[in-house]
């Protein structure tokens, strides 16, 4: 005998009720349900096999995603602990993948994108306050500081055949003639010929006769930026500071400083007392001294009788008159040097 049911759940394979579901269920919270219409809610779900959707694909190689159904060409996305390829002939490697040129893109909140990285390509976008863009970008293996958009750059860092390069350009617009430029690139020819050597380029575009060009003045400075300023010495016994040479009172009185080539520049003029003084003028601070002896040119005033000689910078800091050169001392007499020594090495 028969038992029919009077309001049926299934008709054949067809469910009838709206839906089905346990006895606890509670949208959201516990229990399970299936809708007629094709809706599901689970606490949970184990699958044994493939996941399938109509642009995706997770199974035991990994997740797969499509740009439209799976299909050859269409993989966009891949999430996989070892490379291969799938059902459908994408190669896919280890790891995280993004395919066929798609951008890996990171908004905010209003939808404005602030970092993309795709293929050979990685951008990291900043907006400032005008609206204008600032990017820095990674294109065909060099590392860009500009505006990926029109492809106009302030700085790369790229390979060379001889090293790493760094360029920082100043221009408007993309072209090849309207910009500066400081350029920085070891082994290869610099703007003027010299070959193999590291060299930086600060001027016009590249292959302009001009190799520096500087507005205003170079100078030497601290670590922390303040200029370097002129010192006076601290003269010897019976050595002094002098304005006059020879009836002329228009000179400065001797003074030093380095300049931005790191040479130790002498400058201005001085005079011994009327107690005859040691050939030892003064001596430079530690910091200006010459690793090897150096001679400066100097001139004499004596009595009204003008020559030329020299003077000797010690290692030792040192300012000696050299009477060997026809630098000898005498009462009143008055000095001008100029010139300038290394305080790197020398030959």
């Amino acid at each position: 005998m028969a038992i029919e049911f009077e309001d049926p759940v299934t008709a054949g394979t067809v469910l009838i009720r709206e839906a089905i579901q346990s006895q606890n269920f509670l949208t959201g919270v516990a229990g399970w349900q299936i809708k007629s219409n094709g809706d599901a809610e689970f606490n949970g779900v184990i699958i044994r096999g493939e996941l399938e959707g109509p642009s995706y694909i997770i199974n035991a190689a990994g997740a797969f995603f499509y740009d439209g159904p799976p299909a050859n060409g269409n993989l966009i996305v891949s999430i996989a602990g070892a490379s291969g390829t799938d059902a459908f002939g994408n190669n896919y490697p280890i790891g995280f993948g993004i395919e066929n040129s798609g951008f890996l893109t990171v908004e905010n909140s209003s939808g404005v994108v602030g970092v993309q990285i795709g293929g050979q390509f990685a951008q990291i976008i900043g907006y400032s306050q005008s609206g204008i863009t600032e990017d820095t970008f990674i294109r065909d293996g060099i590392l860009h500081f500009g505006d990926a958009s029109n492809q106009t750059r302030a700085a790369s860092i790229f390979s060379t055949a001889g090293g790493t390069a760094l360029l920082i350009q100043s221009r408007t617009t993309n072209t090849l003639t309207t910009y500066s430029q400081i350029y920085m690139q070891p082994g290869l020819p610099s703007v003027t010929g010299a070959t193999d050597v590291p060299h930086i380029d600060i001027g016009a575009p590249p292959n302009s006769a001009v190799d520096l060009r500087v507005s205003g003045s170079v100078v030497k400075t601290d670590n922390s930026g303040v200029p370097e300023v002129w010192g006076t010495p601290a003269y010897n016994a019976n050595w002094l500071a002098s304005t006059t040479f020879n009836g002329s009172t228009a000179w400065g009185s001797l003074q030093f400083r380095k300049d931005s080539f790191n040479n130790v520049v002498v400058i201005g003029s001085f005079k011994a007392g009327a107690v005859l003084p040691g050939s030892t003028v003064f001596q430079f601070p530690v910091g200006y001294r010459p690793q090897k002896q150096w001679p400066l040119t100097i001139q004499r005033n004596n009595g009204g009788t003008l020559t030329f000689a020299n003077v000797g910078i010690s290692t030792a800091g040192n300012f000696n008159l050299l009477a060997a050169t026809g630098n000898g001392m005498a009462i009143n007499n008055e000095y001008l040097v100029s010139g300038s020594f290394p305080l790197g090495d020398l030959p």
